[in-house]
């Protein structure tokens, strides 16, 4: 005899369920979005089926985590957005739902934007609902408050006072001559302002507002001299100012809080802040500030959201200019420089300081690369003897190895120079491995595979090197990857398009590939055929 299976009938809304209206809708979306986290599944308006498989429930909300990794649970939420206190009666109904759909009590949540009567809350408690109120609606309950906000930028900048150099020297030979050190060939090096700006960038000043002393040290092969002899200062200190800089922008926030109807503890707390965006070419007023007391009542004296950033800017101020010099300004100043004077030593102060304020007076969050010598500012760091080296020195003297020992420590004070001589340290640890690697009668091999991990790592630093990209490419023929080498000049070709040795490089690997048609069309577009056979060497045999 054949059975006819009755379908599932979805049970008519009733009070107890969401009337589905936009008030109802924003409830859910904000209560959802507030339990919202990583391991936890949330799904709203969900119709769950009852124990006996005959109808279902709407629950407005349905949390679903794991406990232990192991046993799962589900929450089931009630939200009711009404302009009244919700009573005993929809608290019975939301019982009754969830034994009907077999979720525990103790795994119920009512949520109310108005709160409880006192017979609702002594019904919850007893079966173990758990009864939240949200705040943070607006009167009409249909959209969230809206309130002013306001974001602080305060960018913290130290100012050079006051320089002092101890030495037994009673007159000096020139102006400068105890601000500016040299190396062992007498080449300037850097000078007292890069010794405080990497003190400063290392952390090793104070973010406190206001007067600070501090001592400096000189690094390893910086050397000063008089009538031509080596001299070696007693004791270098500075008188500084550690100011604020701050810029704001306004915004709007909306905040909800849940809390327990119950013990009136807080549940969750969620603020969402949107601010203006900058438009191009707007101006921001910045203010300045000398002292704690100062900033603190100026964002103590903000609106009611407020979201305080600070930010050391890797920048000092030395003689009203912002140091080190910006691109832009090195642009500016150094050619006048040099137009003007032949020796930097006959370089007055009130010539230089005319020259440097005219370009560098908006320059505060440009990127400082240079110093008053015109070189790449030095990377100054305490080494792992006790030493503090110069790590710019240290490239020009082709010392990877030192600066690759030091690796660790880029980890804790990041910046743009120290990131680039790593990335120049790995390439050249490569070279040299790749260079064992083709003089090598065994393990050729494992040498090649060090170093084209030791180039990834350069790469990994500043991928867009054309010089390590070139290096990667060698390594991956040498390793015959030669699918992946040809990739790797495709993509510097693609930048580089005139590279003719990259070019004879990407034929021979053509043919490693046997891709014998593209090979010959590159060899007919190459200019000059003899540098092509030049290439790839007298011993061997290329039909063009």
């Amino acid at each position: 005899m054949n059975s006819i299976k009755k379908p599932r009938r979805k049970q008519t809304k009733n009070n107890s369920q969401s009337l589905n209206t936009p008030k109802g809708k924003l409830l859910e979306k904000i209560v959802a979005a507030m339990y919202q986290t990583k391991g936890i599944e949330i799904k709203r308006n969900v119709d769950y089926p009852t124990t006996d498989g005959e109808s279902t429930r709407e629950i407005d909300i349905l949390l679903k985590t794991n406990v232990a990794g192991l046993l799962s649970v589900e929450w089931a939420f009630q939200c009711k957005n009404e302009k009244t206190v919700i009573g005993i009666g929809k608290i019975s109904q939301f019982i009754g739902d969830l034994k009907d759909i077999g979720i525990p009590s103790k795994y119920g949540i009512f949520v109310s934007v108005n709160g409880f009567t006192k017979d609702a809350l002594r019904l919850a408690k007893k079966e173990g609902i758990k009864t939240l109120v949200l705040e943070g609606l607006s009167e009409s309950r249909l959209k969230s408050e809206i309130s002013s906000a306001i974001q602080h930028n305060i960018f913290l900048i130290p100012r050079i006072e006051e320089i002092s150099v101890i030495n037994d020297i009673s007159q000096a030979e020139y102006d400068y001559q105890f601000f500016v050190f040299e190396d062992k060939n007498k080449r300037p090096t850097g000078t007292i302002v890069d010794l405080i700006f990497n003190k400063w960038i290392n952390g090793e000043i104070s973010e406190q507002l206001g007067k600070h002393s501090i001592e400096m040290q000189v690094p390893k092969n910086w050397y000063q001299y008089y009538k031509g002899q080596e001299i070696e200062p007693m004791k270098i200190s500075a008188e500084l100012s550690v100011l604020a800089v701050a810029m704001t922008i306004n915004g709007k926030a909306e905040k909800h809080v849940l809390f327990d109807a119950q013990t009136k503890k807080l549940e969750k707390f969620n603020t969402q802040v949107n601010f203006q965006p900058l438009k191009e070419g707007e101006v921001i007023p910045l203010i300045h500030f000398t002292s704690e007391e100062e900033l603190k009542n100026f964002v103590d004296n903000s609106e009611d959201t407020r979201l305080t950033i600070k930010t050391r800017l890797p920048r000092i101020i030395s003689n009203n200019k912002y140091y080190p010099f910006s691109q832009f300004v090195a642009d500016n100043i150094f050619p006048q420089l040099m137009r003007s004077v032949l020796d930097f030593n006959e370089l007055t102060q009130e010539q230089f300081d005319e020259i440097v304020f005219k370009a560098s007076e908006n320059d505060i969050f440009r990127e400082g690369k240079y110093n008053f010598l015109g070189r790449v500012v030095s990377v100054i760091l305490v080494d792992n003897d006790g030493d503090l080296i110069d790590l710019n020195l240290a490239a020009e003297n082709g010392d990877f190895e030192k600066i690759l020992s030091l690796k660790d420590k880029f980890f804790e004070n990041p910046s743009n120079s120290f990131k680039k001589l790593l990335a120049w340290a790995y390439e050249e640890k490569s070279i040299q491995l790749s260079s064992k690697a083709n003089k090598a009668k065994s393990n050729k091999n494992a040498l090649f595979e060090k170093s084209f991990e030791a180039v990834l790592c350069s790469l990994n630093l500043e991928s867009k090197s054309l010089s390590a990209l070139e290096q990667k490419a060698h390594l991956l023929h040498a390793l015959g990857r030669y699918d992946e080498a040809l990739r790797t000049l495709d993509s510097i070709l693609s930048k580089d398009p005139n590279n003719l040795e990259l070019q004879s490089y990407r034929i021979q690997t053509l043919l490693k590939l046997q891709h014998w048609s593209i090979a010959l069309k590159g060899l007919d577009l190459m200019r000059n055929k003899d540098q092509v056979k030049s290439f790839f060497g007298k011993n061997e045999r290329i039909v063009i």
